[in-house]
């Protein structure tokens, strides 16, 4: 439900001439979204969330946005202030486990990612270097300084961690987006749009075929194809390397849940969220498609 106060503070911002109707949009696990019709177009309205214990610099963030814009993968930036964010509305559809799995969908995603991931984009303003190493460590030590409950043994994490980042072959670093869930991947029957850009940064190209892959629940084939598509060719080196990476991202997740359930001001399931990838992690571990 959209409160008055809601609707007064998004029809007063500058960027507005005559709001006509404000919709709340699905998703958006550390913020709030909005689907503002004004006058002159359609446009999206995030008031994000106060998660600085996540890692995440709203100046980094506008940093990133402004960068994939200016590559053309992201949604133009209208406004943005303290505590809002207002872009263009990209009509589309976000992705679903099934539809992201759809050959055409898989190879637009593949070409956003090869837009964005180009080591010389004359990229501007303050960016993080961004991994799943950097992040699992980080929550690793917010959860022992917090003292949050957690299933599973913290060592072992670690460890696997190590293990697993160390396996990587170098990389350059590019832009990578780092948080490609369904609800951010707009497809609009030809091209992938990626939105909500708070964890992005410069890292590992691999690290967004890996999220993306774990986070839509790509079948076998699937990945193959989006690995085939992305390098113009398959060996097992690739696939290893591959496999790593989606165990670090899915550890990756499931401590970033369960760090939520301390710090999220939102009414929102992280413990539920932590179980489900602490369970893609066994599953991929269990699965012995990795060479370490």
């Amino acid at each position: 439900m959209i409160t008055s106060m809601v609707r007064e503070n998004i029809s007063n911002l500058p960027c507005f001439r005559d709001v006509s109707d404000v919709a709340v949009l699905p998703g958006g696990l550390t913020n709030q979204n909005f689907k503002v019709t004004d006058a002159i177009g359609s446009y999206v309205v995030r008031f994000p969330s106060d998660v600085a214990h996540l890692g995440i610099d709203r100046e980094v963030e506008l940093s990133c946005l402004k960068n994939a814009q200016s590559i053309g993968v992201a949604p133009h930036l209208i406004y943005s202030d303290t505590g809002v964010l207002v872009t263009s509305f990209v009509e589309g559809a976000s992705l679903t486990d099934e539809t992201a799995n759809r050959r055409d969908v898989l190879y637009a995603v593949v070409n956003a990612f090869k837009q964005l991931h180009v080591p010389l984009h004359d990229l501007h303003g303050r960016i993080f270097f961004v991994s799943p190493y950097r992040s699992i460590t980080e929550h690793i030590r917010t959860i022992r300084k917090h003292i949050i409950p957690i299933d599973g043994d913290i060592e072992q994490y670690s460890a696997m961690t190590r293990k697993l980042y160390s396996s990587l072959p170098p990389f350059v670093p590019v832009l990578c987006h780092a948080d490609l869930v369904g609800g951010n991947v707009i497809f609009d029957g030809q091209k992938a749009w990626l939105i909500d850009w708070e964890y992005a940064g410069m890292g590992d190209p691999l690290f967004d075929l890996g999220w993306f892959a774990v986070a839509n629940n790509l079948s076998e084939d699937s990945c193959r194809l989006m690995l085939e598509s992305y390098y113009g060719k398959q060996d097992k080196q690739t696939w290893s390397s591959f496999n790593a990476m989606r165990i670090l991202c899915a550890l990756r997740d499931a401590l970033w849940g369960v760090v939520q359930t301390h710090g999220s001001a939102l009414d929102l399931d992280y413990g539920e969220h932590a179980r489900k990838y602490f369970a893609v992690y066994e599953e991929l571990i269990e699965a012995g498609s990795i060479d370490i």
